[in-house]
């Protein structure tokens, strides 16, 4: 077992330190990727930049922003610094404009190219609010004196957090919407979220992964090859530095060159103590001084392309902050309804350490073994079918909670379970509450979503089937030394926990409002669109579409069938769009179970004992290492599902998965034959299983998930997601039920082969019948399929076109 954390702890480390490197060996400071060029010179005869860095007190500019005059003086930019404030709320304001000539020297920005100003009504201080419209005057005269055509500054949390800051934003959007004729490019220094803030340079990685996923929107990574002289430039605010010591250093920080906002302070590793600064107020504040002059990247938002419309100072930030509660509540929502999928994940991951000591309590033989973990899949059809009529007539809402009901119960009944037909009926529950809550989850986040963010929030189930499953894995480690009549039972009720929490979810998730206006309850669903929209604009603009998209049910009739015909009895005789729908929809759920991921998750300690690995610890402790990585790459997947698309991520996932099915089988093969070591095939085969469940996670696990949830037009889109639930469990319930018996037909190798064979089919299914629904609302998505190609004689056999 230990020898698994010392791979893990070794391999993070091993990154670290390359990233490290990588950084501190950039002989000149640069940017990744290296093309397109952050801030290019420009066209025509005059190709340097006159470039305006916007700062509120003097120390900033080497604080925040060294790194980049470093770079930007590097391409052969001219800097000017307008201070607007000479930061005297200690009483120290000459002495702070000295130090500012004095880093100045250093960062080599010629004296006459700074401005520190001392206006009576923009002094520094945390309690001090600053006129918008007079700092965007005053840098409409100095951008005019110095025939400025580029600015940089803070972003609307202005990195820190310190409210000057956040006013110098502010007032550049109201200078940029006053000269919005003009040829004046702003840059804003984004801040990065805490988790990022303190990944130190291996954060840099994720940064070059952005970069090359952005077609819309540059991100840049800018490495700094001088962190001494930003170091010296910051030394020369001598009256800023204030020694307290810390229990705990931070991390060294990095930069980021981007164009996405967040928030962060960076700061550097001492030995025994931590610089912090005085930021005015008479106090030094938490704010640490190193971070940003000795970081490493740097992220910039260009203020002029996304500069919200009708920008107006504190009016502005008031929307950012709606805009943000928005996101927040979605963010809730899409969290409290992938709760049943914890519950699904957990069931996945446990039952696969359970059966071991299952086996020995109750004395089941092989077969049962297989039905007792098969049986979920197809018990779970039964309540996904009935999930989508169910959720048609008591709500989205109502049947996430029924769900956890069943669950709740089905977990009681297990965990007492004396005999092996007792624990199959609390199995048989089990899977009708899965069923119905694997079916409504990414229906009813699909629905509150905007369409920005509606992949990543729609992935959310699969996150938390793939923490379940992580979780399940723990608790199958944690109590493994319990007697065997008791592990196995304790590992089953833990799954009444989440389901718990569900009850409080009730209280607080709103319905769905596009079930509400099937309803015709239009009014409650504008109230939940207020909530989950940035502005009421956008609120009518949604639920407008909502409208005639329900009152297309009659229009679409001669679309897509009589308006007589019941929903199934349309799924069931379509018409060549909604056939191209469900061969899409149906389809991807298949294939996402089919690639073999189930067996992988089940019988993971069966394949690595094929393996070589021989306790029973030992088998459950690489189980870990197995739901971490699953667990890990689906956070990747989020991240990306809405600034790749689905189908790019679809490719890496499905071609990634083929290649490790296919080198799995061949190393099962081999240490068959005894052909290899057994330190060698335990490793391969380690290796494998996390690559391909690392693979799935990133692409065709939350994806399918997303595409079935969403191509499918409203009256239909319940019933049919669970006609694509029902596929999935299907296909997941043979894969498991089967897997053994395969295996002894044709050895595991042989099952892998033939899971590798089925994944290469999933690359042309992917390329022929997936479209990319990526950024579109989901009444625009019906439409990509009102042309497809599939409307043709092909379907004549099957589909009806005039009933």
């Amino acid at each position: 077992m230990a020898w698994i954390w010392m791979v893990l702890a070794a391999g993070a480390v091993l990154l670290w330190a390359i990233s490290l490197g990588r950084i501190l060996s950039n002989s000149s400071p640069s940017c990744v990727p290296l093309s397109p060029q952050f801030m290019p010179p420009l066209r025509g005869d005059r190709r340097s930049r006159n470039v305006l860095l916007v700062v509120a007190h003097p120390d900033d500019e080497s604080m925040f922003f060294a790194p980049t005059i470093l770079f930007l003086k590097s391409k052969g930019h001219s800097i000017h610094i307008l201070c607007m404030s000479p930061g005297n709320a200690d009483g120290l304001g000459n002495t702070r404009k000295e130090e500012l000539y004095h880093a100045c020297e250093t960062l080599k920005i010629p004296h006459e190219q700074v401005k520190v100003l001392d206006h009576p009504k923009l002094q520094d201080g945390f309690h001090e609010k600053w006129d918008h419209g007079l700092v965007a005057e005053l840098t409409m005269e100095h951008v005019q004196l110095w025939a400025i055509d580029t600015i940089v500054t803070f972003d609307s949390y202005g990195v820190s957090g310190h409210p000057n800051h956040k006013d110098v934003h502010h007032s550049i959007c109201k200078f940029l919407h006053a000269n919005r004729q003009g040829n004046v490019e702003a840059w804003e220094l984004a801040s990065l979220n805490i988790l990022r803030k303190y990944s130190g340079p291996v954060d840099i990685w994720l940064s070059s992964l952005i970069s090359f996923s952005r077609s819309k929107q540059s991100i840049y990574t800018l490495v700094n090859s001088s962190p001494s002289r930003s170091y010296e430039a910051m030394a020369a605010h001598r009256s800023q530095w204030v020694c307290t010591i810390q229990e705990e250093p931070k991390p060294l920080a990095i930069w980021e060159l981007g164009r996405k906002r967040g928030k962060t302070e960076q700061s550097m590793m001492l030995p025994s103590a931590e610089l912090s600064a005085s930021n005015g107020g008479g106090s030094t504040c938490g704010l640490v001084a190193l971070p940003d002059f000795l970081g490493m990247k740097s992220k910039y938002v260009r203020m002029d392309d996304v500069l919200p419309p009708e920008h107006e100072g504190e009016d502005g930030g008031v929307r950012v902050r709606e805009r943000q509660s928005s996101r927040r509540h979605v963010f809730a929502c899409s969290v409290f309804a992938s709760l049943n999928s914890v519950l699904l994940g957990y069931d996945v991951g446990v039952i696969s350490g359970c059966i071991l000591f299952i086996q020995r309590d109750l004395h089941i033989n092989e077969v049962q073994q297989e039905v007792l973990v098969g049986c979920l899949s197809f018990i779970s059809l039964l309540g996904s079918l009935a999930g989508g009529r169910t959720s048609d007539a008591v709500g989205r809402k109502w049947t996430i909670g029924l769900a956890a009901v069943v669950f709740q119960a089905s977990a009681a009944v297990m965990t007492l379970a004396p005999s092996f037909r007792v624990l199959m009926v609390g199995r048989l529950l089990a899977g009708v509450g899965i069923g119905f809550g694997v079916m409504i989850a990414p229906v009813y986040i699909a629905e509150i979503s905007p369409a920005a963010s509606r992949g990543s929030f729609t992935s959310f189930p699969e996150i938390f089937i793939n923490l379940g499953i992580l979780l399940g894995y723990i608790s199958n480690y944690a109590f493994s030394g319990l007697p065997d009549h008791i592990n196995w039972r304790v590992m089953l009720a833990i799954g009444i926990l989440p389901s718990v929490s569900i009850a409080f979810a009730l209280l607080v998730i709103p319905e769905s409002p596009r079930w509400l206006v099937m309803q015709g309850r239009a009014d409650e669903a504008r109230a939940v669109l207020l909530k989950v929209t940035d502005t009421e604009d956008e609120a009518k603009e949604r639920l407008a579409e909502i409208e005639a998209a329900a009152a297309a049910t009659t229009v679409a009739a001669g679309k897509y069938g009589d308006r007589n015909r019941t929903v199934w009895q349309e799924l069931s005789r379509p018409s060549p769009v909604i056939a191209w729908m469900l061969v899409t929809g149906v389809g991807i759920q298949c294939f996402q179970q089919i690639t073999g991921i189930d067996a992988l998750v089940y019988y993971s300690p069966t394949i690595f004992r094929d393996a070589g690995i021989t306790t029973e610890r030992q088998l459950l402790a690489a189980t870990v290492a197995v739901g971490f990585f699953k667990t890990a790459f689906i956070a990747l997947a989020i991240v990306l599902i809405d600034r790749v698309g689905r189908k790019p991520l679809l490719y890496v996932s499905t071609v990634g998965m083929t290649a490790c099915l296919a080198a799995l089988s061949a190393a099962l093969f081999l240490q068959a034959r005894g052909s290899v070591s057994r330190a060698a095939g335990v490793g391969v085969a380690i290796l494998t299983v996390c690559g391909d469940v690392a693979f799935f996670s990133v692409g065709i696990g939350p994806i399918c998930w997303v595409v079935s949830s969403e191509i499918f037009p409203l009256r239909l889109r319940s019933q049919a997601a669970a006609l694509g639930a029902a596929a999935n469990r299907v296909t997941s319930g043979a894969v498991a039920m089967s897997f053994l018996s395969v295996c002894r037909a044709i050895s595991v190798s042989g099952a892998f082969a033939a899971f590798a064979a089925i994944s290469a089919l999933s690359v042309v299914f992917v390329h022929r019948f997936v479209p990319e629904t990526s950024g579109r609302t989901l009444e625009q998505i019906e439409s990509l399929f009102g042309g497809g190609s599939w409307s043709s004689a092909m379907w004549s056999s099957w589909c009806t076109s005039d009933e």
